[in-house]
């Protein structure tokens, strides 16, 4: 079992299944502030050679803790879906499962935290599959939710209280995983602007 680094603190991810993937320098060189991050650019053509797979029956990353974030937030990935969307998962939790973010279709997602969820979020975005695509969610200081792709806004969004504490990557509850690769994993305790997300896009 490898160990995906936390290169912005100590909450390093152990790997259970997912294939790590060395970057294009031979390297794991993790960039500040991402947590799952072993590319050295963020660049989609080159991202793939830096990046965690996974199989979508079993493989999964446990954080070594709970993400605490009880205000306004950002949560941002590259991620390569290598199936048609259908219950799709990057964030989740195991046990309670109380917090998490999935895609049940190629255009809908659904968020939920802390036991509430926003039911089918139709943002007018569309995840494909067999691709790179940058994926950014936000939540300001009114709790408002705010979805991006590839440094676009959805064209709606959804509202929702509450401390979001996932503690995997890739899987939901073990009924919901990912299939394909996720890379540079990254999230932060403030709501990024749409010029943000377009400067990390």
């Amino acid at each position: 079992s490898d160990t995906y680094l936390d290169s912005h603190g100590d909450n390093d991810g152990t790997n259970s299944g997912s294939t790590l993937k060395d970057d294009i320098y031979g390297g794991y060189t993790p960039k500040i502030p991402r947590a799952v991050d072993n590319a050295p650019t963020a660049r989609a053509d080159t991202i793939g050679n830096g990046s965690a797979s996974f199989d979508g029956s079993d493989d999964y990353i446990l954080l070594s803790s709970a993400l605490s974030l009880s205000g306004a937030f950002t949560i941002s990935a590259w991620v390569h879906p290598d199936i048609a969307i259908n219950y799709i998962t990057t964030l989740g939790e195991d046990s309670a499962n109380n917090n998490w973010i999935r895609f049940t279709s190629a255009t809908v997602a659904k968020f939920r935290i802390a036991g509430s969820d926003t039911g089918n979020w139709t943002s007018g975005l569309t995840l494909a599959y067999g691709g790179w695509q940058h994926l950014v969610f936000t939540r300001d200081g009114s709790n408002v939710l705010t979805m991006y792709l590839d440094g676009i806004a959805g064209g709606t969004t959804k509202t929702l209280s509450g401390t979001f504490a996932p503690t995997l990557i890739g899987m939901q509850d073990s009924s919901s995983w990912w299939n394909g690769k996720l890379d540079e994993v990254a999230v932060w305790d403030t709501s990024f602007s749409s010029n943000q997300v377009k400067t990390l896009y």
